[in-house]
């Protein structure tokens, strides 16, 4: 299998600005794929947003030497974006897409915003993704686009220059 790029920060912490970047750097990318686009996985360069980051250790299986990239970001600031999102903008009772609320409980539990439950599950995640990847820490960026972090170290990682 061709390896890939996937983004396996959790929902809300720069995964459509990381999307758009990776398109601007010409990489075919998608953002939290259906289960119609997850079927069709391989045509995707770069891939981030539900359900990656729960399937991260199984997508490092299919696709050997692939890049991961982790973003992250302030929690209590990253906690108040999950509120707004998952309660006023997408609360589960305005889902049509069962799959939708089905990825939300695949990675948090719930399909409901819980800020106990969702700031535990922030930190048991990234603290699962640096142990995984500190053996072959050359395969992860950790990246806070809410901190300015961005172009440099992107740009860096996927050993791109940019002209």
């Amino acid at each position: 299998m061709k390896s890939k790029i996937f983004g396996i920060g959790l929902p809300r912490t720069g995964t459509q600005s990381l999307t758009q970047a990776m398109r601007k750097l010409g990489f075919v990318s998608g953002h939290c794929l259906s289960p119609n686009q997850w079927n069709k996985i391989d045509h995707f360069d770069f891939v981030c947003d539900s359900p990656v980051p729960s399937r991260f250790i199984d997508l490092d299986r299919i696709y050997p030497g692939s890049k991961f990239i982790l973003t992250t970001r302030n929690v209590n600031d990253w906690l108040s974006s999950c509120r707004t999102f998952f309660i006023d903008k997408r609360p589960p009772e305005r889902i049509k897409e069962k799959w939708f609320l089905d990825y939300r409980v695949e990675i948090f539990g719930t399909a409901k915003f819980d800020a106990k439950l969702f700031e535990e599950t922030y930190y048991k995640h990234n603290e699962r993704v640096r142990k995984y990847f500190l053996e072959s820490n050359s395969r992860l960026l950790i990246l806070d686009i809410t901190k300015g972090e961005g172009w440099v170290k992107l740009i860096d990682f996927l050993g791109l220059s940019i002209d």
